[in-house]
């Protein structure tokens, strides 16, 4: 059994079933603790050795913030455009040719606050990544992490200490903290979990004022 931390803003607390949590704080953010047992990914493989960070330069407080946004599909376009309301942000895909594509939209041409790149150097300037490739399922109904697990790599090897980490790809209970946990340790990493909330078809409300949950490893990273 472990510990899981959710947190959200206090004004939704209301709308959560907290009979069986505890409050701890006070923070920013009150955090929510309850044991749940964890579900590792159906997967063997360890993604704890696969990287080896080239940029040893650590984040401070002073630290100006860049957001990479790693996966610019569906939802990572969403996060590059709400994030570049307040911070610069760089898109980052592996396909050249999905990056020439979306350079060519208006809202993206004309902001001057948004970058896109294929060439992974590029990240080791982020101060904050948000992973945001699909997570679909195999035959057997468990996750398919393989395109998170090359995410995760790709991030690691160019994140610097003090940096955040957050995956918004959708994964089972157990694999943020499996995945991400030890190496954000080793790293001196924070490392966290935001479910995306695009929800596609719809406009109203716009996504950045529908709440979301996030949860960190550890707690200090909601600060």
């Amino acid at each position: 059994m472990a510990s899981i931390i959710y947190t959200v803003p206090s004004q939704h607390l209301a709308l959560l079933d907290i009979s069986d949590a505890t409050l701890k704080g006070p923070s920013k953010y009150d955090c929510l603790e309850t044991v749940l047992p964890l579900t590792p990914p159906p997967e063997e493989e360890d993604v704890h050795k696969i990287a080896t960070p080239d940029i040893v330069t650590p984040i401070t407080q002073d630290s100006n913030p860049l957001i990479a946004v790693i996966g610019v599909g569906y939802v990572g376009t969403h996060l590059v455009s709400n994030f570049s309301r307040h911070w610069d942000v760089l898109g980052f895909d592996v396909s050249e040719k999905r990056i020439e594509q979306i350079q060519q939209e208006d809202e993206f041409r004309t902001n001057e606050r948004i970058k896109f790149s294929a060439q992974r150097p590029d990240l080791s300037e982020a101060t904050h990544f948000l992973i945001s490739v699909p997570t679909l399922l195999l035959p057997n109904k468990t996750v398919d992490a393989s395109y998170l697990k090359d995410a995760i790599q790709t991030v690691f090897k160019h994140a610097r200490p003090g940096a955040t980490i957050v995956i918004e790809s959708s994964v089972a209970i157990g694999m943020t903290r499996e995945l991400l946990g030890p190496l954000a340790k080793a790293r001196g990493c924070f490392a966290g979990m935001s479910p995306e909330r695009v929800d596609p078809g719809r406009t109203e409300p716009p996504a950045y004022l529908i709440p979301k949950v996030i949860s960190g490893l550890p707690c200090l990273a909601f600060r």
